[in-house]
């Protein structure tokens, strides 16, 4: 229970004063000697006990009447969280806001965002005047002020959600860091948020327990308060491109276009699809078959024509998101995907990584390369759809190209060394080296660990929890897993940083982490490919791995489609005056390209921008488990459901202490009526002449 105005409840200390009434009368009244009191001391001893719990009783009830009245002027609140009795409304509330694209899903007539806006305006009202109000969003780089009180949080925040998605415990860490440097006073969290399970990240144990730490050690009272929007949205389809390719066939080039579209369920039906290239609509009908299809068109194009874009567009007007029925693509001739493979050349580590990113010689589409780290002196990197970096991490000049490449769109995947490495590149770095041991034993190669075991035992670091429908991980497009909880991991090292966990040890131990760096991306991988670490040398997890980040990365540099961020191929620096230029709408147009999808322009470079991948998984998470996610940090959730409007969001309750008072001081007006005839004491005479007491009961 909180109260508005706690300091009100000083006021308890009056509910003393029948007590000190009391005792002040008892010392009015002095003994004196009188005759008549022999007549009373012969009363029934019964009646006087029962007016003696009747006194008590009074004084009871008055004392819990002026204790209600206290109470009720002090405006409590009940529901939410517990942070003791006399927890008083907040000096600063940080509201952290979800507008990633699963966010826009509908309920009624409102998405869940702007229900989520409701709800904030509100809660924010109810705890009147005197409460700083501060905001930060999933796209902002540190939080923002909100000057006018709850109701400018509408135009703060605005209604309108993005084509991005959320890093939920990065924007926690954030605000625990925000606490912790300005120190405001007593705080609250807000978190608006339809729990997806990728914006949460709930397997990434460590990372959660480290966000945990820091709220629970701030120098100030500071609690977290759950806006759940997680009820059951409507029927929703979603599309996406797959892959785009401009073909020859014969003496016609065609755009070949492969879709994936996703529902919630696995029965057959049909979409209305809408297919825009150049300018010119086609419409198309689609069978859909099971939970994910994957469907491929063809529209011929005109001689000469060497490149263009275009968007497919679901029709259904009745689909539970409206954000997830756009995909955008490019295409242009096929691109040479290259991959920089950084390292010495004569360990097999870096040998395996050049044949890893390059299986197929035929294949001249695909190429590798291996560079010596002091041959990466002016290298352009933006030439390569991919670094494999197999070395200590860069510092310095080399670091600052390279981090400029990935801001770009670039994609570096990092494997550890033998040697320590205390370098920290964009965030991330290596911990220390562990080696598997097993009753004190340690093992030379990971083939060791496989003849050591026996039929019910698997030696080795294991991996027990990744990510499989997205990422470098996902499963085939048959439905076939990655053979990842079987690798044997016989030495690694641990990820320090504060990424996106793709995959963790047993023990919660990242062995895969990807993190965002403006345009393009990080990876760090626990193992490196040799037998002394890893049977990563057996290629049946690594291949395929390096296979998607490359695909991933050649989709940057083509610019064909964009997913989960802004990422461009080439330079990116753009001349005096350039910027990214709608093509649907042109130079008046008012979309933004870092939120927003879209086909955007700068001088000779299109790029395609489409949400994130995880944006479409409708997977949610249960409210109570993540709040088990905060520790021992109190939480409280409001959960909007549309079924049953279940909530324990804190709300007034002074009226019921006022119903208290009137109970109490109704109950002892009951009391101190006067005495019944079974009180009273008769003073008889009997025959004899002798007084006698007759007491009724």
């Amino acid at each position: 229970m909180t109260f508005l105005q706690p300091f009100i409840l000083w006021g308890l200390l009056l509910g003393l004063l029948p007590i000190l009434i009391h005792l002040f009368n008892r010392l009015r009244h002095r003994k004196l000697p009188w005759a008549a009191m022999m007549f009373l001391r012969m009363a029934n001893r019964k009646s006087t006990k029962y007016a003696k719990v009747r006194q008590w009783l009074v004084l009871l009830f008055r004392m819990l009447a002026v204790m209600a009245l206290v109470f009720a002027l002090s405006r409590p609140l009940a529901g939410g969280w517990i942070k003791g009795m006399m927890s008083g409304k907040p000096d600063v509330i940080l509201i952290v806001v979800d507008r990633s694209a699963s966010m826009g899903a509908q309920s009624g007539e409102k998405t869940r965002l702007e229900r989520a806006l409701e709800v904030m305006i509100d809660s924010a009202k109810s705890y009147g005047e005197g409460v700083r109000l501060v905001v930060m969003e999933h796209t902002d780089q540190r939080p923002r002020e909100v000057k006018g009180g709850a109701d400018a949080l509408k135009n703060v925040i605005g209604s309108g959600v993005t084509d991005t998605s959320a890093d939920i415990p990065g924007l926690l860490e954030n605000a625990a860091d925000w606490f912790k440097k300005t120190k405001p006073g007593i705080g609250e969290i807000w978190v608006a948020s339809d729990l997806q399970a990728s914006n949460w990240d709930s397997t990434a144990k460590g990372r959660w327990q480290q966000i945990s730490s820091k709220l629970d050690t701030l120098p100030q009272s500071v609690r977290v308060r759950l806006m759940a929007m997680d009820e059951e949205a409507p029927a929703n389809v979603s599309v996406r491109t797959k892959s785009v390719a401009r073909q020859r066939v014969a003496d016609r080039v065609e755009l070949v276009l492969q879709l994936e579209f996703s529902r919630g369920t696995a029965l057959a039906g049909e979409v209305d699809l809408a297919v825009f290239v150049e300018g010119e609509e086609n419409g198309e009908t689609i069978s859909l078959e099971g939970a994910t299809h994957v469907h491929e068109l063809r529209f011929p194009l005109r001689k000469g024509d060497q490149s263009g874009w275009g968007y497919v567009e679901l029709v259904d007007k009745e689909d539970g998101n409206a954000q997830d029925n756009v995909a955008y693509f490019v295409y242009g001739e096929p691109v040479k995907a290259k991959t920089a493979v950084v390292g010495n050349p004569d360990l097999f580590p870096t040998q395996f990584l050049n044949l890893a990113a390059a299986p197929d010689p035929a294949n001249t589409n695909q190429v590798s390369e291996i560079i010596t780290p002091g041959g990466i002196e002016g290298r352009v990197w933006t030439d390569y759809a991919m670094v494999l970096w197999q070395d200590k991490l860069p510092q310095g000049d080399s670091a600052e190209k390279l981090s400029q490449y990935i801001k770009a769109g670039g994609l570096v995947v990092c494997f550890p060394n033998q040697a320590p490495d205390e370098v920290r590149f964009n965030g991330l770095g290596w911990g220390a080296l562990k080696r598997y041991e097993d009753d004190g034993k340690q093992f030379e190669t990971w083939q060791q660990l496989v003849a050591a075991e026996n039929d019910q035992e698997h030696l080795g670091f294991r991996i027990t929890s990744y990510t499989d429908n997205e990422g470098p991980l996902q499963r085939t497009e048959e439905g076939l897993y990655l053979p990842v909880d079987d690798l044997r991991v016989n030495q690694r090292r641990a990820i320090e940083g504060d990424g996106l966990i793709q995959a963790a040890f047993e023990d919660g131990v990242p062995w895969l982490m990807v993190k965002t760096v403006g345009r393009g991306q990080v990876v760090f991988c626990g193992t490196q490919p040799s037998d002394q670490w890893s049977s990563l040398t057996e290629g049946l997890v690594l291949v395929p791995m390096l296979q998607r980040l490359l695909s991933q990365g050649e989709a940057m540099l083509s610019g064909r489609f964009v997913q989960g961020h802004m990422l461009i191929a080439g330079d990116d620096r753009a001349n005096e005056g350039e910027r990214w230029v709608s093509e649907e709408v042109g130079e008046g147009s008012v979309k933004d390209f870092n939120s927003q999808a879209g086909v955007y322009r700068m001088g000779q470079r299109i790029v395609a921008v489409n949400r994130p991948e995880r944006e479409d998984l409708s997977s949610s998470l249960e409210a109570d488990g993540v709040r088990g996610l905060f520790g021992e940090v109190p939480v409280a959730l409001t959960q909007e459901r549309a079924q049953d409007g279940a909530s324990d969001d804190p709300k007034e309750i002074w009226q019921w202490f006022l119903v208290a008072m009137a109970m109490a001081l109704l109950i002892e007006g009951i009391l101190i009526l006067p005495r019944g005839a079974d009180e009273r004491v008769e003073i008889q005479t009997t025959t004899s002449g002798k007084v006698a007491a007759k007491g009724g009961v």
